[in-house]
C-alpha cells in the first residue's frame, strides 16, 4: 500500500554504558516529593542527591537497609553490627543483616541463606510490622506470607501502594506511612520514638513531614499551560546528531529521557544506518554519546536507547486509555535542527492507522527533526513519539502511542554500529594499521628509559603534587606479561583513594582497580572492564563488581574523573616527552573518543 505520509528524519548514537531498567509505565511523580522529605530527616538515601531510583524493585538487601534507616539506626548497625548464620552476605552488607538478625528484624530464606533476589510487598511489610512491634513468630500478630490485612489495619498499607509489582516507589510509600503509624500496643507513633531516640528534631520533623501527604495523594495530575509544560519538560527532551562510520555528520532528530539514568525513546529510523550518534542537552547545551540500544522495532519505528549520561530530568508517561480526540497536547523537539521548540495542538484522532500501525493524529506542528520528539498531555505526560506528517494539507501530524515500547527489552545493549552492519566502532586506517601498537611500545620504552621509582621490583615513572587538602601522585608502571599499569594515587584528608587499569598492545578493553582507603578491609573495592573505544571525558564508569559499605554510585564518579586524569597524563607525556616520534596520543591507545 502507499503511504501518504512522510517520515521525519532524525538520529541517534553509542558509546560507554550506565544501564538502568524501566519497569513500566507507572508515575513516581508524587513519590519523589515523599522521599525527598525522608531524605531531610535521614531516613532514606537514592543514588544521588535528587535521584531516588525509584523506578524498580528493590533488592532484598536493599529492603532491609531502606528500613534500618528508616528506624534511624543506620549508623548504629554499621557499627555494633551482629552475628548471623547466612553465607550469601556481601561483606559491604554484613553490618546491616547482623544488626537486623540479633534485633529480630529479619530472618533469611533458610538457616543459611538471606536471599538475594528481589524484594516483594510481604517481604518489606513484615519488616515494617516487626519494626513497630508486632511479630509473626507462630502467626502470634500476622503470618509472614500474608502481612496485608494487619499492614492495612495499623496504617502502614496506603490504597496507592502496589503490591503486586512492588518498587522502592511503593518503599517509600509505606516507610511515610510508617512515621504516623502507632507502635504495638502503645499510643505513641514511630517519629516520636525517632525524635526520642534523636535521630532528628521535632523541628525538623515538622520542617520536612506533611502528616496530610497520603492523604492528598491522587492519581488525577495537575493540569499545566504552555509555558508550564515548557518549563516543565523541554529539559528532557533532546537534539540528536547521527554520524557514518567515518564520523561524518548526516542527520538529525529528537529524543526524550524515560528515566534519570539516561534511557530514552526515539524513532528507529532517527539511528538507521547511524554507527555512532550525540546527544545535546536542551538546557545546558551539553553533548553525551548514545551508547547503544536496549530494543527497537523497525516495523513500528521505536527504539530505546541509553545515552551516557546520568541524573537527567525525564518524562513520566501517560494514561493511554484515557486520551481523547480534542484533547490538548504539546509537540516538544528539534525540527529543522532548532533545538527545544514547542509546539501546541490538539489529537485530532485517538487512532489513526496507516499500514497496519496506529498513530495518534495530533494538529501540533511537526517537521524534519521532530522525529523522535515526545508529545506531551496537558498533564505534563508523555504520550506518544512524534514520527511523522502527511505530504499534503497542513497540521496533519502523527505520533507513536508511548505504549509500543511497553515491555521492552532491557537486558542486552547492542552498539549503533553493530545494528548498521559492523560489529567494530573504530577501524584504523588502511595506510596507518595498528597505529596503537606503535604508541604503545612507545610508551613502554619511555617508562624503560625514564623510570624514576620502583613499585613493587617494578620500574616506574611518576610524578606528583601537593594539594590544598593532601597529595596527588600520577604514574606509569612496566608492568609483567607486556602491560602498563596506569594509576593516581591520592591522599585526601584522612582518605587514600587508588585507581589503575592495564593497558596492552591491542585495546579491546583493559582491567580496572578501584579502591577507597587501601588499607584492608577495603571501605569501597570496585572492578570494572575499561573500553576505550566508548569511554569519553564525560562517561560515567559502572564496577561489574564491588565490595564495601561505601557509595558506589559516588565512588564510581570519581574513578571516572580519575581515568580522565590519567589520560591527561598521559596525553602530557606524548606531548612533553615524545613530540620527537610522532603526533601520538590517548586516541593511538584506543580511547578514539576522549
Amino acid at each position: 500500500m502507499k503511504r501518504f505520509y512522510t517520515f521525519i528524519m532524525t538520529l541517534v548514537l553509542c558509546i560507554s554504558f550506565v544501564p538502568t531498567s524501566v519497569l513500566g509505565a507507572r508515575s513516581i511523580y508524587y513519590e519523589q516529593g515523599l522521599a525527598q522529605d525522608l531524605k531531610e530527616l535521614g531516613l532514606f538515601q537514592g543514588v544521588s542527591e535528587t535521584d531516588f531510583d525509584l523506578d524498580r524493585k528493590p533488592t532484598r538487601i536493599e529492603a532491609l537497609i531502606m528500613l534500618i534507616r528508616l528506624l534511624g539506626k543506620g549508623d548504629e548497625a554499621i557499627s555494633a553490627g551482629g552475628d548471623h548464620p547466612f553465607t550469601d552476605v556481601p561483606a559491604w552488607a554484613d553490618s546491616y543483616i547482623g544488626y537486623a538478625y540479633e534485633n529480630g528484624i529479619t530472618n533469611g530464606v533458610s538457616d543459611s541463606l538471606f536471599g538475594t533476589g528481589d524484594a516483594n510487598a510481604q517481604m518489606y511489610l513484615t519488616f515494617v510490622l516487626r519494626a513497630l512491634g508486632y511479630t509473626d513468630e507462630n502467626g502470634a500478630d500476622f503470618l509472614w506470607n500474608n502481612p496485608f490485612t494487619l499492614a492495612k489495619s495499623v496504617g502502614i498499607l496506603p490504597d496507592y501502594v502496589n503490591t503486586a509489582e512492588f518498587w522502592r516507589s511503593d518503599v517509600v510509600l509505606v516507610s511515610y506511612a510508617a512515621l504516623a503509624a502507632n507502635l504495638k500496643n502503645s499510643s505513641t507513633v514511630l517519629a516520636q520514638k525517632l525524635i526520642a531516640e534523636g535521630v532528628f528534631t521535632y523541628e525538623e520533623y515538622l520542617a520536612s513531614y506533611d502528616v496530610d501527604a497520603l492523604s492528598n495523594y491522587t492519581s488525577t495530575p495537575t493540569e499545566y499551560t504552555a509555558e508550564q509544560i515548557y518549563a516543565k519538560c523541554s529539559s528532557s527532551v533532546f537534539y540528536v546528531e547521527v554520524y557514518d562510520k567515518a564520523g561524518n555528520a548526516f542527520a538529525s532528530g529528537s529524543g526524550f529521557f524515560i528515566n534519570s539514568g539516561g534511557v530514552a525513546v526515539t524513532n528507529y529510523h532517527v539511528i538507521e544506518g547511524a554507527h555512532s550518534a550525540t546527544i545535546t542537552l536542551s538546557d545546558t547545551e551539553e553533548v553525551y554519546d548514545v551508547i547503544g540500544v536496549y530494543d527497537y522495532s523497525k516495523e513500528e519505528d521505536w527504539a530505546v536507547i541509553q545515552v551516557d549520561v546520568a541524573g537527567t530530568a525525564y518524562l513520566e508517561f501517560g494514561d493511554m486509555n484515557s486520551i481523547q480526540g480534542g484533547a490538548a497536547v504539546f509537540a516538544i523537539g528539534s525540527p529543522l535542527g532548532l533545538q527545544n521548540t514547542i509546539t501546541q495542538g490538539i489529537i485530532s484522532n485517538t487512532n489513526r492507522v496507516l499500514d497496519g500501525l496506529s498513530f495518534i493524529q495530533t494538529s501540533a506542528a511537526i517537521s524534519q527533526g521532530s522525529s523522535g520528539g515526545a508529545l506531551i498531555n496537558k498533564y505534563g505526560r508523555v504520550i506518544g513519539i512524534t514520527s511523522a506528517k502527511f505530504s499534503e494539507g497542513e497540521n496533519l501530524g502523527l505520533a507513536l502511542p508511548i505504549s509500543v515500547i511497553d515491555g521492552y527489552d532491557s537486558s542486552t545493549l547492542t552498539g549503533l554500529s553493530q545494528l548498521a552492519g559492523s560489529s567494530v566502532p573504530y577501524e584504523p586506517p588502511v595506510d596507518e594499521p595498528y597505529v596503537e601498537i606503535d604508541a604503545f611500545n612507545l610508551l613502554k620504552a619511555f617508562v624503560e628509559v625514564y623510570a624514576n621509582d620502583n613499585i613493587n621490583g617494578k620500574k616506574t615513572y611518576c610524578e606528583s603534587e601537593n594539594t590544598k587538602t593532601g597529595f596527588v601522585e600520577y604514574g606509569i608502571i612496566l608492568e609483567e606479561d607486556n602491560q602498563l599499569g596506569v594509576y593516581i594515587y591520592e591522599e585526601y584528608e584522612d582518605t587514600t583513594y587508588y585507581m589503575q587499569y592495564y593497558l596492552e598492545e591491542h585495546p579491546t578493553s583493559y582491567f580496572l582497580g578501584y579502591y577507597y582507603n587501601l588499607d584492608e578491609p577495603y571501605y569501597l573495592e570496585g572492578i570494572t572492564l575499561l573500553d576505550p573505544a566508548k569511554f569519553t571525558k564525560s562517561s560515567i564508569i559502572s564496577f561489574d563488581s564491588y565490595e564495601g559499605p561505601a557509595k558506589k554510585e559516588l565512588n564510581e564518579e570519581i574513578c571516572s574523573e580519575y581515568v580522565v586524569a590519567s589520560l591527561g597524563f598521559l596525553n602530557y607525556i606524548f606531548d612533553e616527552y615524545l613530540y620527537d616520534f610522532g603526533d601520538f596520543s590517548v586516541k593511538d591507545l584506543g580511547f578514539v573518543r576522549f
